[in-house]
């Protein structure tokens, strides 16, 4: 249940969406979908969000396939093609899948990715690397490199591509700091 403040910035954030939604200009060869992002709904069922996201005018969904999600990661061998299916139902798109994959080696992630390019979807975002207190920023971002190279290589396999979402004070700060010790400017390679 939402309390008064969440129902009214949701209501907000989907206003502001649809009214983009309406001004978005793309050509007939555009491969681009307008997409809601479905962590924004997490009470709705799958058939419930289709038709939201449908009434919101949007073109599709980025399905949260996460813990607390849409559909649970354990489960998305079986649950992400149903849900796909209820979506597709009132005409929405599924292009993307947020998860909250950090390793090629976790257990879920071969067969989830599996049953989202097996369901059409074409990209999957990657979950959050925290970085720590180490000094040794270098070799955390040598192992960030070396988990995405895995979840991209399982993602070449099933034919999906890895996306992944920067937030300012994650990579951002890293970046900084490793200029700092670098002792040039962030923008420089």
């Amino acid at each position: 249940m939402f309390t008064r403040r969440e129902l009214i910035r949701t209501a907000g954030q989907a206003a502001l969406a649809a009214a983009v939604a309406r001004d978005v200009r793309l050509t007939a060869q555009s491969p681009r979908t307008f997409c809601l992002f479905s962590k924004h709904l997490p009470e709705l069922n799958w058939s419930d969000l289709g038709r939201a996201v449908k009434d919101g005018g949007f073109e599709g969904v980025d399905l949260t396939v996460r813990p607390g999600g849409h559909v649970l990661p354990e489960r998305a061998a079986a649950d992400l093609p149903r849900a796909i299916e209820a979506l597709t139902a009132h005409g929405v798109k599924v292009p993307m899948i947020t998860t909250d994959l950090t390793s090629a080696t976790a257990p879920a992630a071969k067969p989830l990715l599996q049953a989202a390019a097996r369901s059409g979807v074409k990209f999957f975002k990657t979950g959050y690397w925290r970085y720590s207190a180490s000094p040794d920023v270098r070799a955390q971002v040598a192992e960030t490199g070396t988990a995405l190279e895995g979840l991209a290589a399982i993602g070449r396999v099933v034919a999906s591509d890895l996306a992944a979402h920067e937030s300012f004070g994650q990579l951002s700060r890293q970046k900084r700091r490793v200029a700092k010790v670098e002792n040039r400017p962030v923008n420089q390679p």
